[in-house]
């Protein structure tokens, strides 16, 4: 999913009255837990394990981590 599209749901969810609740993420992809999200996203470099903050190592970023 790209940020565009991400940002697309989330108007979406907004618009139908629901700006104001707590955002929470699923700790793994079968939902064996929850958690709130904490922190702002953060633009870095992603290859396919691993995130850096692309800054440190002046890469070109490709991805964006949400928390």
């Amino acid at each position: 999913m790209t940020l565009n599209e991400y940002i697309k749901n989330l108007q979406e969810i907004q618009k139908q009255g629901h700006g104001d609740k707590e955002v929470i993420y699923a700790k793994d992809a079968e939902g064996n837990g929850f958690a709130p999200i904490y922190y702002k996203p953060t633009l870095g470099v992603f290859d396919g394990t691993d995130f850096m903050d692309y800054e440190a190592f002046e890469d070109i970023p490709n991805s964006v981590c949400v928390n």
